[in-house]
């Protein structure tokens, strides 16, 4: 299952999601691959691939759900941030929303072993974070 957060051409996407038991918390049983286009171009510009790049991601199950829950208040204007971090390399997904609805992502990638990493950011706006919460609730229930 693949879910998105998109405007134009910048997006983030979730996808490959594993978890080994969705009723522990083991910090290491979450597993999920994010890929990100920003400004709708990869690092050089010219290639026909439009994502900048792909990390890895590892974390448990409950960081899911709160991760998840911070942007079901996000779209209903009760927080401003939501934010989910990768136990393996210390990746970081950030979301933040003013108060006119524009949504800010940005965050850090690892690739395979931490060797590279990503830095990105793009805007969007507050229509996108519903189907990107509904995606993943339905990544929790399996």
């Amino acid at each position: 299952m693949s879910v998105k957060f998109s405007m134009g051409r910048n997006y983030l996407e979730i996808f490959d999601f594993w978890c080994n038991d969705r009723e522990s918390n083991d910090p290491y049983g979450t597993e999920f691959k994010v890929r990100v286009c920003s400004n709708g171009e990869d690092n050089y510009g010219e290639s026909g691939e439009e994502f900048v790049g792909t990390g890895f991601w590892t974390c448990g199950i409950e960081e899911v759900r709160i991760f998840v829950d911070q942007l079901d208040k996000m779209n209903q204007f009760q927080e401003k941030h939501a934010e989910i971090e990768d136990v393996s390399y210390g990746g970081r997904l950030c979301f933040d929303l003013d108060r006119m609805g524009h949504v800010r992502v940005r965050g850090t990638l690892f690739g395979v072993h931490g060797i590279q990493s990503l830095k990105f950011e793009f805007s969007g706006d507050q229509t996108a974070l519903g189907p990107f919460e509904d995606g993943l609730r339905e990544c929790l229930t399996g």
